[in-house]
């Protein structure tokens, strides 16, 4: 299956008003850079009061998880919110999330392991009470 055309490349420059060019980024990233589509085992939507918890487990011999981005939401306002990555067990990444609303960061320059074949976890904090709140990985590969 090849990748729709939305942008030249991930990190080509693309045309036209700044939404529009944030929704053109954000499909782009919605495969990954083998040009699949991306899988349920990027996303993660629980029950209120629930961490939403993405894993990738170890990346195989001489691999390394990439990731592109992090969409996520929060349904009301959370109690405690926060998005953090961990890369074989060490934060490389830790948001603070006080409101509510759908938000997305994409990285410039992608989040690889700093090693190969070890796990890379996504957390976004449960927001407490009957908050629910969502998360999907955004352009994951694995390479060399």
């Amino acid at each position: 299956m090849a990748v729709p055309d939305f942008t030249a490349s991930k990190d080509a420059p693309v045309s036209g008003d700044s939404a529009e060019i944030e929704i053109k980024k954000l499909l782009s990233l919605a495969y990954n850079s083998r040009g699949m589509p991306q899988v349920a085992a990027n996303i993660h939507a629980p029950a209120q009061a629930t961490a939403g918890v993405v894993t990738f487990g170890a990346a195989g011999a001489g691999q390394k998880h990439v990731i592109r981005g992090v969409a996520y939401s929060y349904d009301t306002t959370p109690t405690g919110g926060s998005l953090i990555i961990t890369d074989a067990g060490t934060t490389v990444l830790s948001l603070a999330i006080p409101a509510a609303g759908e938000k997305w960061v994409t990285f410039p320059v992608p989040i690889k392991s700093a090693a190969a074949n070890t796990a890379m976890v996504l957390t976004l904090a449960s927001g407490a009470g009957s908050v629910i709140g969502k998360i999907n990985a955004l352009g994951h590969s694995t390479e060399a």
